[in-house]
């Protein structure tokens, strides 16, 4: 079945009009930039309490198109199919 979409996907390109095409780019940035170690002198321990943000995200979602229109996005969280929808 993949196969005959693709065939089918690779016939329809020529007629296809090139600027209806969106392409979807999607990035997620982790913003727990805190370090999980510490410098002290000898002998002295570092005491420090780092908030836990490791899963944590924030996503950018962006649509572009021929024309070099741009629509991102941007939302907390991964990107899940109820967002994916909007």
């Amino acid at each position: 079945m993949n196969k005959l979409k693709r065939h089918d996907w690779q016939i329809k390109q020529p007629e296809m009009d090139f600027n209806r095409l969106v392409f979807l780019d999607e990035s997620s940035i982790n913003t727990g930039m805190t370090r999980f170690y510490g410098r002290a002198k000898k002998g002295d321990r570092v005491v420090e309490h780092i908030p836990d943000i490791r899963f944590d995200r924030t996503t950018i979602l962006s649509s572009v198109r021929a024309n070099c229109e741009i629509v991102p996005m941007l939302f907390s969280g991964s990107l899940n199919g109820e967002i994916f929808k909007k």
